[in-house]
């Protein structure tokens, strides 16, 4: 078998007779002390075929004599086996004597120790320069070498004929990354592996990412959003009916009253429906209570009565989101939940007053899914979404959407899809670093036939898009949603059976409110290779093992699930005004300490007023202790594992992001 032994050529009168010793070892029989005789025994069967030299315009005359030395002693029949071939690689400076130079001279060094590697076994040897064997060193740990050999003597010895006072030292690979790393060290509890780049970190920055903590003091949080921000991030739990926020509804109302010129008569009209869920009776009496707010609107807006007729209910949420400032808005959401809970939620990013799942469901449909009627709508919602994720560093995002739901105003489900793939192709186009697919999500608490048609859409776009080109916004998966309570789980599985039949991957909301056997259903009744919040998994100790060992990941919403349940917020201890320091405790550190691939997520942005940078916060504020940087870096790289991506795109995102997350490191550490 061959081997390339790979070293540095020094300038000195002794430079090339390292060399000559290393061809010695290989290349002659010839007597060594214990140790050494036990390293070359090491070697048996090996042949050493190729040493290339690392060499500065002052080592070239040193490479030509070292050429002339091997030839000579060839021609004299003094090597037991031929001795190997020598190369040359120059960095073609005069020396190493600035950060250029060694920048410039670890460019070259990797460059060839990556091209080397990858076509035989490697050794990295000592020769000139100590600043060149680390380079070497570092490099061959990073693309792979047999390990580190070095032949040194004490002064005076340095002579070939003094093999016997020779201290040979010969580190495997496996020795030195032992060495360098101490694995036992590191922490036994945390099984979730992290980014593989990390593991050739020195311990001591391993164990400064474990022991530095966020989410712990008010104070940092700023610093601590930043660097959040700056981490390369999936979002996998996004959706799109959810991205409401106050410019963004006024902005795609009155968009849609400009093109669909809707008369203030009809507005009123159907601001009436909209908030009442009926039609205003002209002949009811003036004090009934909901006749007097229309009047009220009326007379602030136009002053004088005007005839109400019928008109679409998208047309009449676009109405009064556009006819109405904000404190009239915050009145049309009254029906959904109190004032206080209502002011907490949607306007002031505050979730100190939990309120139902219900009521979550209702101020999303009625504040943002329903005005997705029209082809500019969807674009502009979906544009302002991606805008945000791209602003915090999201390099992959599955955006969940509900296209039979955005029909009213005309378009079919399959026009709805196809506008989403269009702008999100023409977002990615001008934003390379963000790559989307799309979730199709049906509703269980609704029509089954309409989650019929969902399935039967997500299986249409799964099948006409296989084989298409790679990165290209496409379906990657399947959603149930809603009232974990409406119906058993077990009546969709019929329902499901052509997801299966096409292979399109599935994820359920479960046990986000339900008890933790809706968890089971999911996965045992649907095949959901995903679970949305699992928040109940906690109290099943035994279903924690199953979907740790199956590999189904978990995707949290740490600002959604405390808005729905109320988990208590450590960073706020000692604030008696905030409810939710007295809130249960967030499972999601258990899950990670458990070896379940959890992942951070926003569910929907505008309702719970946030982003992907915070949420990750959020789940450090509700930990106790909060999260360290080294469970956080957890946290990412589960996001991108738990992709519904092919193999091969999802190795390729990984391995990129890996680069990305070792030089974000490194930088930090200095």
């Amino acid at each position: 078998m061959g081997l390339v032994l790979i070293t540095s050529l020094g300038t000195g009168p002794n430079a090339k007779d390292l060399i000559l010793q290393f061809i010695d070892f290989f290349c002659k029989t010839l007597f060594y002390n214990t140790h050494g005789r036990e390293i070359k025994t090491a070697f048996h069967g090996f042949r050493l075929t190729d040493i290339y030299l690392i060499t500065t315009t002052e080592a070239s005359d040193s490479f030509k004599a070292l050429q002339k030395d091997i030839e000579y002693e060839v021609s004299q029949g003094l090597f037991d086996s031929p001795p190997p071939n020598l190369h040359e690689i120059s960095l073609g400076i005069e020396d190493v004597a600035t950060f250029d130079d060694e920048e410039k001279a670890r460019s070259i060094i990797h460059n060839k120790i990556q091209e080397i590697s990858s076509h035989t076994d490697l050794i990295i040897a000592s020769g000139g320069r100590k600043n060149m064997t680390q380079i070497l060193v570092e490099a061959g740990m990073v693309y792979g070498c047999k390990g580190y050999l070095s032949i040194t003597a004490p002064r005076g010895k340095e002579r070939r004929d003094c093999t016997l006072d020779f201290n040979i030292s010969w580190f495997p690979l496996k020795k030195m990354l032992e060495s360098k790393q101490g694995f036992s060290d590191l922490h036994p509890e945390t099984l979730s592996e992290n980014f593989r780049s990390l593991y050739i970190l020195p311990l001591s920055y391993i164990k400064r990412l474990q022991n530095s903590y966020i989410g712990r003091e008010p104070l940092k949080a700023s610093t601590e959003l930043e660097w959040l921000k700056l981490l390369p991030k999936a979002e996998l739990h996004c959706h799109l009916g959810g991205e409401v926020q106050p410019s963004l509804l006024k902005k795609i109302a009155s968009h849609i009253e400009e093109e669909e010129a809707l008369p203030l008569a009809l507005a009123v009209q159907a601001l009436y429906q909209s908030v009442f869920g009926r039609k205003p009776d002209e002949h009811a009496n003036n004090d009934d209570g909901p006749i007097k707010i229309v009047s009220s609107l009326v007379q602030r807006m136009m002053g004088y009565e005007i005839p109400l007729k019928d008109y679409s209910k998208f047309l009449g949420d676009a109405a009064q989101i556009s006819g109405l400032k904000p404190y009239q808005i915050n009145a049309c959401f009254i029906s959904c939940c109190t004032e206080d809970q209502l002011n907490g939620l949607m306007w002031q990013g505050c979730q100190n007053n939990p309120i139902s799942l219900e009521q979550y469901m209702a101020i999303g449909n009625l504040g943002g899914s329903s005005l997705l009627q029209t082809a500019s709508a969807i674009r502009m919602t979906l544009e302002h979404l991606l805008k945000g994720a791209v602003e915090e560093n999201v390099r992959y995002i599955e955006v969940r959407c509900s296209p039979e739901n955005y029909t009213e105003g005309g378009l079919s489900a399959e026009q709805v899809m196809d506008i989403l793939f269009q702008t999100a192709e023409d977002f990615c186009v001008n934003h390379g670093q963000i790559k989307v697919n799309f979730i199709i999500m049906a509703t269980r608490h609704k029509d089954l036939e309409l989650v019929k048609r969902h399935v039967n859409l997500a299986v249409a776009f799964a099948r006409e898009q296989m084989g298409g080109k790679m990165g290209k916004p496409r379906v990657c998966g399947f959603d149930l949603a809603g009232d974990e309570e409406f119906r058993d789980f077990s009546e969709f599985r019929a329902l499901l059976k052509p997801l299966h039949d096409s292979f399109v991957q599935i994820t359920i909301h479960a046990g986000e409110v339900g008890a933790d056997y809706r968890i089971r259903d999911a996965i045992h009744e649907l095949s959901a290779r995903r679970i949305g919040h699992g928040l109940k998994l906690v109290h099943n100790p035994l279903m924690m093992d199953y979907v740790r060992d199956a590999g189904i990941a978990v995707e949290m919403c740490p600002t959604s699930n405390s808005q729905t349940n109320g988990y208590r917020d450590f960073s706020t201890e000692g604030d008696s005004s905030t409810l939710t320091a007295l809130g249960p405790e967030y499972p999601l550190k258990r899950y990670l300490h458990h070896g379940i691939e959890v992942t951070i997520n926003t569910d929907n942005r505008g309702i719970s007023r946030t982003t992907l940078s915070h949420e990750f916060l959020k789940a450090a504020q509700m930990t106790p202790g909060g999260l360290s940087r080294w469970e956080v870096l957890q946290l990412v790289k589960n996001g991108f594992k738990a992709a519904f991506l092919p193999l091969d795109e999802k190795n390729r995102l990984l391995r990129e992001v890996d680069k990305e997350i070792f030089g974000i490191v490194l930088e930090e550490m200095g």
